[in-house]
């Protein structure tokens, strides 16, 4: 007993190397984003690449994971005090048809074009599914079910590497897009919110061109990770071992939806939603340098080309794709 909580204890002090970075490069980029005009996030972002190689190593690696992971879902919890009831209801369905639309098209897209590629299924399949809902994580759910026929141990990392680094160049190129194109906030967040790979991603762009568009983008990308399940469980369903994997979704959607619900019924106060939005965001900046930190852009060369080529053609598709019904739905 005495040696189990021994191990437990020494196991929750070897976050603290790793976070106390994180956190520590993240408060910075808050404070000097204004001097550099640079969003906060992007900038975290860029510190934690800078450092990626030693973050990477003892005594730093289990914090940074734990500030990438966990940090990151207690941020995006959080951000549920800034959807206003009225601010949903003015969403509508919108959103959700679009996520509908996408979700399905995009790994459709992967099969056609991975079989033009001659990619094996494991690889078309995962890089799909990790455009398709919400990167690295969908992958890493989409290969738990298709362990059982092997073949996935090499193709896993590589996507995984592959869909963050694309990812965070979305991030960073997409503000200046949706601004170049000039349309509306909520437009925006949502093209944001579908378009983007991993929740962090999506923050970092979004509050980079405003609060009204990151807000929009967060609950767009929300329902798109609320889309993981049904997809894990039609994969497993085919491959005929559904009662081998766990197909739940993440628990910090379940919390994201029940902060909305108490915000909506004017439960959580004022004064509770300051501290909340300011705690979310010191939680994003330190959650994005982990995520920087894990960017590893040399892990991509002497792979072959087709994998790579793939999930950029679907990252495109899944950018243009929304951003058409959305300029042909405002016409109308």
């Amino acid at each position: 007993m005495g040696s189990r909580l021994h191990a437990a204890f020494s196991s929750q002090l070897s976050v603290i190397p790793g976070f106390g970075l994180c956190m520590a490069l993240g408060l910075a980029t808050v404070f000097s984003s204004p001097f550099w005009g640079v969003p906060s996030l992007i900038l975290a972002l860029f510190l934690g690449y800078v450092v990626g190689g030693p973050a990477r190593e003892h005594p730093f690696y289990s914090g940074v994971e734990f500030s990438r992971q966990s940090v990151l879902k207690l941020g995006v919890v959080l951000l549920g005090v800034r959807l206003e009831p009225d601010q949903v209801l003015a969403l509508g369905w919108g959103p959700v048809l679009l996520v509908a639309l996408t979700v399905p098209l995009t790994i459709l897209m992967a099969w056609m074009i991975g079989r033009w590629l001659r990619l094996p299924t494991e690889c078309w399949l995962i890089g799909g599914a990790a455009v398709a809902i919400c990167g690295a994580s969908a992958a890493m759910a989409v290969a738990a079910v298709l362990s059982a026929r092997g073949g996935t141990s090499r193709v896993l990392p590589y996507i995984a590497a592959s869909v963050t680094g694309i990812g965070a160049v979305a991030m960073v190129a997409y503000p200046f897009l949706v601004e170049l194109l000039d349309i509306d906030a909520q437009s925006a967040g949502i093209l944001i919110g579908i378009s983007i790979h991993d929740v962090a991603q999506v923050a970092g762009a979004g509050y980079a061109v405003s609060d009204a568009v990151g807000d929009v983008a967060i609950y767009t990308k929300m329902l798109r990770v609320a889309a993981l399940a049904p997809v894990i469980a039609l994969i497993a369903l085919c491959m005929r071992n559904q009662s081998t994997h766990d197909n739940r979704l993440p628990g910090f959607l379940y919390a994201f939806a029940a902060v909305v619900a108490l915000n909506a019924l004017g439960l959580i106060g004022s004064q509770i939603k300051l501290i909340a939005e300011a705690f979310s965001q010191i939680c994003l900046v330190t959650a994005m340098v982990g995520l920087g930190a894990k960017i590893q852009f040399s892990s991509l060369l002497g792979e072959s080309w087709r994998p790579l080529f793939l999930l950029a053609i679907l990252s495109v598709l899944l950018f243009t794709v929304p951003l058409i019904v959305l300029i042909v739905a405002d016409s109308v």
